[in-house]
Order: C-alpha cells, then structure tokens, then sequence
C-alpha cells in the first residue's frame, strides 16, 4: 500500500511540469509574434527557428506526463472493448506497462546522447547554446510520463476487479463511476 501511496502522490508532479509547458507555449507564441514583426522591419531574429524548436520539443515532453494522467490522450479500443473485463484490465495494464518501458529507454538513450554532447562540447548552430541541458529537461518529460504510467498499472492491480477501468487510472473518477 505504501508503494502505491508513493507512486499516486508522484503521479500529481506532472502538474508542474504542464505549467513550465504553458509559460514555453506563452514565449513561444511571444518569441514567433516577435519574430514575425522584426522580419517586417527588416531586422529578423537570428535565433528564432532554434529556440522555436527547442521551445517545441520542451513543451511536448513537459506536457506529456500530466495529459497521460487526465486522460487527455486518443484511446483506440476497437479490438478491446469486445473483451471481458478482466481481459481488458489485464490489456490496459501491459499497454501502460509497455508504455513505461519504452518511455524509460527513451529516457535513457537522450540522457546517454546528451552526457556526449557535453563531453565533446557541443553548442546550438546560432544562438550557441548547450544542447545536452535541452535533452536532459526533454528526458526528464519521459521519464515523468514512465512514472505516470506505473502508477497507473499499480492503481488498476490495486483496484477491485468489479469497477470498469479506464486507463489511465484515476482514483478519483473511478470511485464516482462506483457510486
């Protein structure tokens, strides 16, 4: 019970992550609108389609994790939902766990390419800027949504076996769907 309590409250961590993803989303809106007005002026902002792009692969990663937990992702259930409950939590529960596996090796290999680029040095094109940090932040958004997805399998074995499952779990909804 104590691994789930961890994993439950770890879960709502992602939450913090979402909003550093909003305020990249704000600049980025900010830094294209800049962007755009300068090219106008004649006076174009160098940097501009590298920190866009940086910006971009940031907030994806960021806002990964928490719409994984409010369910915020397209759920193909085409095949499953012709399967007996038990079959479809015992599905549900390898499709997160799978997912978990394949976030962390993710992880993994950005952390493993970007400990190289900080052993050879390597800078941004334009704006010279330390790439290996970027795919550090980026790995830490996988990671989280591994962590999510975990949590979400520990939840569903946690769950008695009546109460219809939605994956990702969420204790909250699922209690409601009870009553």
């Amino acid at each position: 019970m104590k691994t789930s309590s961890f994993l439950f409250h770890l879960s709502y961590f992602p939450r913090t992550l979402q909003v550093c993803a909003g305020v990249l989303l704000l600049a980025l809106v900010l830094l294209s609108g800049a962007s755009v007005i300068l090219s106008m002026c004649g006076r174009p902002f160098a940097g501009g389609w590298e920190l866009s792009g940086l910006m971009g692969a940031l907030l994806a990663s960021f806002a990964l994790a928490e719409t994984q937990r409010n369910r915020g992702h397209v759920e193909l259930d085409i095949i499953t939902r012709r399967f007996s409950p038990r079959a479809q939590r015992i599905a549900g529960m390898v499709n997160v766990l799978l997912g978990a596996v394949v976030m962390a090796v993710v992880s993994l290999q950005l952390i493993r390419f970007a400990l190289v680029k900080m052993r050879v040095g390597e800078l941004s094109e334009n704006l010279r800027l330390p790439m290996a940090w970027f795919m550090f932040a980026v790995a830490a958004g996988f990671i989280m949504l591994a962590l999510v997805y975990v949590a979400d399998a520990v939840r569903a074995c946690l769950t008695s076996s009546e109460t219809k499952l939605h994956f990702p779990v969420d204790g909250d909804k699922t209690q409601k769907e009870k009553k």
